[in-house]
């Protein structure tokens, strides 16, 4: 299933208790084992998704 095959991790930059950025890798799992990036909609599609289940707006 496409949901088990996606991935992303979370990169979070803090200096002195604040919070600088965040970088959000994501990636897809091909052949059973092998992590790659995902293309420009696929990415889209995979935050969109984890930022609406978050409620994030």
């Amino acid at each position: 299933m496409l949901g088990t095959r996606q991935a992303f991790v979370a990169t979070y930059v803090v200096m002195n208790g604040r919070l600088l950025s965040v970088e959000l890798p994501t990636g897809l799992i091909e052949n059973y084992a092998r992590p790659g990036p995902m293309r420009a909609k696929e990415r889209a599609a995979a935050l969109r998704a984890v930022f609406q289940a978050s409620d994030w707006e």
